[in-house]
């Protein structure tokens, strides 16, 4: 999914196909709502490019986390899941 309010993002970036990125500080959160729905059952796959250390991710019922703390480069990271549940991703 394409989430139209990436267009917003001030944070310029060379590293991120969008042209932009977001930086999260150790302790520090980052929440984005975007207008779709989750629909029970139907699957979806959250990805992102990203580095550092966990990130975990929370889209129509299912939680995850990603270990970005193996490389110093940026690396592409994505997972399949299946909502749990309808709602606001």
């Amino acid at each position: 999914m394409f989430s139209p309010s990436l267009k917003y993002w001030t944070q310029e970036s060379q590293v991120s196909e969008s042209g932009k990125e977001v930086l999260i500080e150790a302790g520090g959160s980052m929440e984005q709502t975007l207008y779709f729905k989750t629909v029970p059952g139907d699957r979806y796959i959250f990805s992102f490019r990203g580095k550092g250390g966990k990130v975990s991710y929370s889209v129509g019922g299912h939680y995850g986390e990603f270990d970005m703390s193996e490389g110093k480069d940026f690396a592409q990271y994505s997972e399949k899941f299946t909502a749990e549940n309808a709602g606001e991703i």
